[in-house]
């Protein structure tokens, strides 16, 4: 299993696991209080704290330039948006450059906490790889074979993934790091 892969399921298993916190882990709703009339219930009072504006995965393809992604790549793909669903207190955008099988990807993953417990486990999850400086609150960058950098850095309230993979791609290493401080000074 590659490492963005495997990058690829904790991020996943982190939203599947903001998500059932959210959700109670699937219990079951409390009852809804009596009005006193018969028939008729009482609707819970919900009180919503303001939330930070959420970054959109079209957002997120516009945080690199293509110039960026083609000192990566060596190609100009044009950029996916790739929607991840709205969590509670967690949103998640993605862009991918695919450059076509023999040519690489670029794989942009935003993540931000918003509110509530989700974002304090966003908040303390561990950036992973050797770390670097000037990225961000927090950055490290995690190097597989010739095939594959990946930077993950925190700013914030938000944590970015930058993925290269492509035969060769570690020789590029150092403008996936450029690109993914260039990420974290705009988030």
């Amino acid at each position: 299993m590659t490492v963005g892969k495997q990058r690829g399921m904790f991020v996943t298993l982190v939203v599947t696991a903001l998500l059932l916190a959210a959700c109670g882990g699937g219990s079951p709703e409390p009852p809804a209080a009596s009005t006193g009339t018969p028939g008729a219930t009482a609707k819970p009072e919900t009180t919503v704290a303001p939330t930070a504006a959420a970054l959109t995965s079209a957002d997120v393809c516009r945080l690199l330039a293509i110039e960026e992604v083609e000192a990566i790549l060596g190609f100009r793909p044009n950029p996916t948006p790739q929607q991840e669903p709205p969590g509670p207190g967690v949103s998640t955008g993605r862009c991918v450059w695919d450059a076509g099988s023999s040519n690489g990807e670029l794989t942009l993953t935003v993540m931000q906490g918003q509110e509530g417990v989700q974002a304090q486990i966003l908040d303390s999850t561990p950036i992973e790889g050797e770390a670097l400086s000037g990225i961000g609150d927090q950055a490290g960058v995690t190097v597989q074979g010739n095939f594959s950098v990946e930077v993950m850095a925190r700013s914030g309230r938000k944590v970015m993934t930058l993925s290269a993979m492509a035969m060769g791609v570690t020789d590029r290493k150092d403008a996936v790091i450029a690109a993914a401080r260039s990420v974290a000074t705009k988030l």
